[in-house]
């Protein structure tokens, strides 16, 4: 069957793309008439014969035992939950450097954060300025892309948001106690 042909005027989907209930349905059959052992070793030589050799020795590596597969899952799910650390400041600079982003960029997005979240008071004629200027050369560099709606908001509106915010000024509360 190709992708999708009809049967009785119905459009058929290829397996692949069928959901988890029609693909159960479509191998209820094979699953109550074929032992669990002769279709784990099928799907082992069906993976060879695709080129995934590495894929068929998994399988049959978490088929050895019950308690294998356990191991298996949960040592896949902490590598995946290790990929997502976070990373040091160093490590995203690199990160951003290697995909060729303009580092003078970086440094004034990185330096309106700062001034955004110190909970000072901010001469916002100054920091629309400079907000500006890093708008423009965002635009500049990257006339391709399109400015995500955040960015909008912090270069374009900073200052409006920044002026009418009730901010505390912590140096002179840490200052009073």
């Amino acid at each position: 069957m190709t992708a999708a042909t009809t049967v009785f005027g119905r459009l058929q989907k290829s397996f692949r793309d069928s959901i988890e209930r029609s693909k159960t349905r479509k191998t209820q059959g094979l699953r109550e008439t074929v032992d669990t052992e002769e279709l784990t070793f099928a799907t082992q030589m069906k993976l060879r014969a695709c080129g995934k050799p590495d894929a068929s020795k998994v399988l049959k590596e978490i088929t050895k035992s019950p308690k294998r597969a356990t191991k298996y899952r949960k040592a896949y799910s902490s590598s995946l939950q290790e990929k997502r650390g976070q990373l040091s400041p160093l490590q995203a600079l690199s990160m951003f450097v290697e995909a060729g982003m303009n580092v003078e960029l970086i440094y004034r997005f990185r330096v309106i954060l700062e001034v955004i979240s110190t909970g000072h008071k901010v001469d916002t004629l100054k920091f629309a300025a400079y907000a500006m200027d890093t708008a423009k050369l965002y635009v500049q560099l990257y006339s391709w892309h399109p400015m995500t709606p955040t960015m909008h908001k912090i270069l374009i509106h900073g200052p409006t948001v920044i002026e009418n915010a009730l901010f505390t000024d912590w140096t002179t509360v840490r200052g009073s106690s």
